[in-house]
């Protein structure tokens, strides 16, 4: 029994490293792959098992200053094969054309803009 280690106080961290982060995330992506289905933010923060509580602590400077850009790039790529995703069966599948632009207009899949935005600048010719 002298031989256990003591947990701190508070809730156990979900993830030990940022590695171990960034390889979860990996998983699950390459997981959603090989079945052919959408890697969604959703399902693999269920996939995790944790919350977006979580994702934004391990992007923080402040609250995960040694591994925060590690944890960045990793939600980063995973955003970008989301992004992937959506295209390839947006020009592949005509039927599904519709619902990919309007995942694609979501900021976490890519935040696609179909108009200009205003900048408030009046210009007359």
């Amino acid at each position: 029994m002298a031989d256990e280690k003591k947990r701190g106080r508070g809730r156990p961290k979900s993830f030990e490293t940022s590695e171990d982060f960034k390889a979860a995330i990996e998983s699950y992506v390459h997981e959603c792959e090989k079945m052919g289905i959408f890697p969604d933010e959703a399902g693999m923060r269920l996939s995790l098992g944790c919350c977006r509580r979580v994702f934004d602590k391990m992007i923080s400077e402040t609250e995960n200053p040694d591994g925060y850009l590690i944890c960045r790039d990793a939600l980063e790529w995973a955003k970008d094969k989301r992004e992937s995703f959506l295209v390839r069966k947006m020009t592949s599948d005509n039927k599904a054309a519709q619902g990919c632009l309007n995942a694609l207009k979501q900021p976490v899949n890519g935040g696609y803009i179909d108009r200009p935005i205003d900048s408030g600048k009046i210009e007359l010719n």
